[in-house]
């Protein structure tokens, strides 16, 4: 095989390459939408009409000086890559005007008749300019903040400089221009291997950025949101506190002038409103912070007695029967506040056992001791979770409110309370439940609260 046959064949192997990564880089622009793709897409457009240029046209010595020109075209898409990855203003034009005053010389010196590494030295000086100040922003200008991938681009670049020269010096000399394909075909090569890996880095800092924005719009979303709550929540804990002192005032003013009958029931709606009172300090004490919570030994037993109180009336209305078996005999000492735990815990489980049991059924409270620690189970025979209901109160995702078994409503708020007050007190939950059917017979739910003991 002649030395023409062999360059012929590194020129369809090299033209082959550069069109499969063509080719790749087509596809991930279409899909990616990433302006990286588009400038690695132009430069291997441009590398295919250059190779084009520089094995179809030249014929005399300046054809082939001017179609080695054409290089300029590709070498300001790598400019152009490298200055955008950077985040820096490209001045490609003051290239363009330095090549045609090169090609202006390489004419004039072709006119005076001048050898051939007078005529291609412009072409070859003006290609690598754009190569050159890559190379610099790269490896030295802006060297701080570039990736190891960059870098070895500006190495790769650095090696191209002199690359460009051999042309001008070399390239008539028929035993150097196998050397000349094999080096450019390395060239090409590894910027091959080295392109995508920057695109692909670069798309991942771009995604990451966008992501990153997301977070902190919606973070700032979030903030400003809970800012409206709490600003809502002190109105409402300043504004009911009023209207709830003068119900106080004068609910123990009328107690004074009617009967022991009627005094009962002003007792219980004076009960039920320090009970509203209460529930204004903790959502105060919770907005101060969890600290503010006065977490202290306290006996089970005394929150029962406000469950009976308040549920008398709801239980009575749906004609059920709340059953509570006690089996610790007062060893039931907690570490806990009591009020959340009443009111916040206690009230919203059997809230729900009353909600989602059948009239005319028993809710059964059992609390006992279990592997030293409190155990409370508060027991329906309603209408029962399915596995997906019972996992997202379990993990704390969003619970969908649906309705009682007489319709009752709902907000689904009142379980994540109470599973993060229950944290506090270092309790466990535990919810047990099967769906009801017309075949099921043992259908409804049981939640398990564990809490540490209090040795006495």
């Amino acid at each position: 095989m002649n030395s023409q046959n062999i360059l012929l064949a590194l020129f369809f192997i090299l033209t082959c390459f550069v069109v499969i990564n063509l080719t790749l880089s087509s596809i991930l622009w279409k899909y990616s939408k990433h302006d990286i793709y588009k400038k690695v897409f132009k430069f291997w457009l441009a590398t295919i009409v250059f190779l084009g240029f520089q094995f179809f046209f030249p014929h005399s010595p300046l054809e082939i000086a001017l179609s080695f020109g054409v290089g300029i075209v590709p070498m300001l898409f790598v400019y152009i890559l490298v200055h955008g990855l950077l985040n820096v203003e490209s001045k490609k034009k003051r290239f363009m005007v330095f090549h045609l005053l090169a090609i202006s010389l390489s004419l004039i010196l072709w006119q005076n008749e001048m050898g051939f590494t007078a005529i291609a030295l412009p072409m070859s000086i003006s290609i690598s300019l754009p190569i050159f100040f890559s190379m610099k922003s790269l490896l030295i200008t802006y060297r701080s903040q570039t990736t190891l991938l960059q870098k070895l681009l500006g190495i790769l670049l650095l090696i191209w400089i002199p690359h460009c020269y051999t042309f001008a010096f070399f390239r008539m000399d028929e035993s150097t221009q196998f050397v000349g394909w094999m080096t450019s075909y390395a060239l090409y090569d590894i910027m091959a291997i080295l392109l995508p890996a920057i695109a692909i880095e670069e798309t991942y800092k771009t995604e990451r950025s966008r992501l990153e924005e997301q977070v902190r719009l919606r973070t700032d979303e979030v903030v400003k949101t809970l800012g409206e709550k709490e600003t809502l929540l002190k109105i409402l804990g300043h504004d009911i506190s009023n209207p709830l002192t003068v119900m106080s005032f004068y609910l123990t003013s009328l107690k004074k002038s009617v009967s022991e009958k009627e005094i009962v029931y002003i007792n219980k709606v004076i009960k039920s409103q320090k009970i509203v009172e209460n529930i204004v300090e903790t959502v105060r004490s919770l907005q101060a912070g969890p600290d503010d919570q006065k977490i202290v030994p306290i006996s089970f037993s005394k929150c029962m007695e406000e469950i009976n109180f308040v549920f008398e009336k709801a239980l009575l209305a749906k004609d059920l029967k709340l059953e509570v078996l006690d089996e610790t005999k007062g060893n039931d000492i907690i570490m806990a506040d009591q009020f959340s735990l009443t009111h916040n815990v206690l009230s919203n489980f059997i809230n729900n056992a009353i909600k989602f049991s059948f009239a005319g059924s028993v809710i059964k409270i059992i609390i006992s001791h279990e592997n030293e620690k409190l155990s409370v189970k508060i027991q329906d025979f309603g209408m029962g979770m399915n596995e997906e209901m019972v996992n997202q109160i379990l993990t704390l995702k969003k619970v969908s409110s649906r309705p009682g078994t007489q319709g009752e409503d709902g907000t689904g708020l009142g379980v994540g309370i109470a599973h993060n007050i229950l944290e506090r007190f270092n309790a466990c939950l535990e919810i047990e439940s099967r769906q009801f059917s017309p075949t099921v017979t043992d259908h409804g739910t049981v939640i398990k609260l564990l809490f540490p003991l209090v040795k006495v």
